[in-house]
This record gives structure tokens, sequence and C-alpha cells, in this order.
């Protein structure tokens, strides 16, 4: 009996600190979920294949300002947020965003040799796939959310699955970034972010945001 109960407090107390790691996102997260209502115009069926130079320079290779970007937090940015990408790249880093400000996305910094020379080693983009549990299920239904939440879940589960096997054990990827060098093909929506120190970011903070659907090659 005693054993029984030392079991249940041990499952009990697991759970509850998931529960308090999960944390889901606040600023655009209805653009970077695919529930927001501009999602059913977002061409999930013609991806356009990019190296990280071409994502680069989209708007001119230039950020969006932090209150401009909060105008638009349930709405989308034409043209790139209503396109989807197909990329090739090695993922050279990757963390899950926890803590007490973290979405719980996983953040993978990718990056390519189709830079100039001179700007090879900041030839580097964000891209994010959400936790599931965090994505609005009713918001904005249709087509297109039905196959985003689908996309993000498998995406989340195939991700999951590589992490096992790639992490070391004494690793804590909720605070340091695994470093690795692992080529990947990874397909999603476009997504502009505001600048707030995020590792791999580009010049003009694009991303791909969210993940849809990861391949490992």
């Amino acid at each position: 009996m005693k054993h029984y109960f030392f079991t249940v407090v041990l499952l009990v107390l697991a759970v509850t600190a998931d529960v308090h790691a999960q944390r889901c996102g606040v600023e655009r997260w209805p653009v970077k979920t695919g529930t927001d209502r501009d999602i059913s115009r977002v061409d999930l069926d013609n991806p356009q294949t990019v190296t990280i130079r071409d994502l680069q320079q989209l708007n001119g290779g230039r950020p969006f300002t932090k209150r401009t970007l909060r105008r638009r937090r349930t709405t989308r940015i034409r043209p790139d947020e209503l396109r989807t990408f197909t990329l090739d790249a090695n993922l050279i880093a990757y963390k899950r965003e926890g803590g007490p400000t973290g979405d719980s996305d996983f953040h993978l910094v990718l990056q390519d040799n189709s830079c100039p020379r001179r700007r090879r080693a900041s030839c580097m983009v964000v891209v994010e796939i959400p936790i599931a549990s965090c994505v609005a299920t009713v918001s904005n239904p249709g087509s297109n959310r039905q196959r985003v939440l689908d996309g993000i879940t498998q995406a989340r589960r195939d991700f999951e699955a590589f992490v096992e096997r790639d992490k070391p054990a004494n690793l804590n990827i909720n605070e340091r970034f695994r470093v690795t060098n692992v080529p990947v093909r990874v397909f999603g929506i476009g997504f502009y972010d505001f600048s707030h120190g995020q590792r791999g970011r580009a010049p003009n903070i694009f991303e791909i945001h969210p993940v849809l659907r990861i391949e490992f090659r």
C-alpha cells in the first residue's frame, strides 16, 4: 500500500510539474498558431521552395516595428504571411522556450550557405513549432484551420522524437540551446516577428512559424 501511494504521489507531481512547465504565448499568438481570421487565405497547397537568403530579403530585408506588428495581432501582413515555404537547411541549434516568459514553442535555428561569403556566418533563420495544446481549437474554424492544427501536432510529435534521440541527458533544453548539425527540410507559414534578442534571427526578423512539417534528411 505504501509503495502504491508513493507511486501515485510521484505521478501527480510529474503531471503537476508538466502543467506548470507549459506556458502559451501572447504576442501575435493567433497569427503564430493559425487561429487568426486570415488563416483561410493562406496558400497551404503551393509552397515556395526557398533558401535562407531568399527569406532574409523579404520586405527589402527590413524588419517591421514592434508597434506595427502589435497592430496586426490577429491579421496577417500581405503577401508574405499568406505564403507557405519549403526550406532545406541545417539545424544548428534548438531550444524549448520554457521558463517564466517562454511560450513552450520549439525554437529552431537553421543555417545554409546561400548568402554571400562575407555574410555566411549570419545566413540563419528561426523556425518555430508550437505545442498543440496551446493552439485554440474553436476559433476561426475551416479546412485550413484544421490542416494547420494537424500539421503542428505532427511536426511537434516528430521533433519531440528527434529530441529524445539527440539531446544529452544532462542538458536542460528549457534553459540552454542544444548545438547540433542536422540536415532538415521544413514546411510552414511565413511570419514576421520583432527583435527581442532571439538567437538566429534574420535581419528582417522573418520566420517560418508555425512549422507544419519537418523531415530529417
